[in-house]
C-alpha cells in the first residue's frame, strides 16, 4: 500500500465502488483524487469515483432493478473498506449515506453487506483495481509538474480494462471476460 493509511482507505473504499458500478454496467467515467498545492506541499482532497448519477426527479421513475444497482454501488465504497480490512471514518461515509436516502430506506451497512458479497466473488479484479489505482496514484504524486485541481488516475477504458470488460458488441452491450 502507499504507507499512508487515510490513502489507503479511500482507495479501497473508491476500488469498491468502481467494481460494483461497472458489475451493474453503471456509467462509471473514470476515478480521480483533487489536490491542492500550496508553498510546495501537497494537500490531498477527496478521492472520486466519476459516474453519472440520476437526477432526483428521475429517481421515482427508474426501474426498480435500477435502484437497487445504484444501492449496491453506494454500497460498495464501504463494501471495500470491509473486504481489505481497511477501517474508515463516518466522516467519508457521510456521501454515501446522503446518497442512499436519494433512493431507499436501508442503511449503508445494510446494503454494503450486500455489496461485499459481490468483491467476494471478484477478488481477483478488486485487487487488481487497487494495486492499478494504487501505482497511478503513486506516479502522479511523483510529477515534478504536478498543480492544483483535479487529477484523474484512471480512465475508463482502462477501468474496465482491469475489470475484464471488453468494449460493446453488436447489441451495445459489455460483457465480463
Amino acid at each position: 500500500m502507499t504507507g499512508d493509511e487515510w490513502v489507503d482507505q479511500a482507495i479501497v473504499h473508491e476500488a469498491g465502488h468502481i467494481l460494483i458500478g461497472l458489475v451493474f454496467q453503471l456509467p462509471i467515467h473514470g476515478m480521480a483524487v483533487e489536490l491542492t498545492i500550496v508553498g510546495g506541499r501537497i494537500k490531498l482532497g477527496n478521492f472520486i469515483t466519476e459516474s453519472k448519477e440520476p437526477p432526483d426527479e428521475q429517481l421515482p421513475h427508474l426501474p426498480e432493478s435500477l435502484r437497487e444497482h445504484y444501492k449496491l454501488f453506494v454500497g460498495g465504497g464501504l463494501a471495500g473498506n470491509l473486504f481489505s480490512g481497511h477501517d474508515v471514518t463516518d466522516e467519508s461515509l457521510q456521501n454515501d449515506r446522503l446518497k442512499l436516502k436519494r433512493v431507499g430506506q436501508e442503511s449503508l451497512e445494510e446494503v454494503a453487506e450486500k455489496s461485499l458479497a459481490i468483491l467476494k466473488d471478484n477478488p481477483e479484479i478488486f485487487q487488481r483495481l487497487v494495486d492499478a489505482i494504487e501505482q497511478c496514484f503513486l506516479r502522479l504524486m511523483k510529477d515534478p509538474y504536478l498543480n492544483t485541481g483535479k487529477h484523474r488516475i484512471l480512465n475508463e477504458q482502462e477501468l474496465k480494462n482491469l475489470c475484464g470488460i471488453r468494449a460493446p458488441d453488436a447489441e451495445g452491450k459489455s460483457t465480463p471476460d
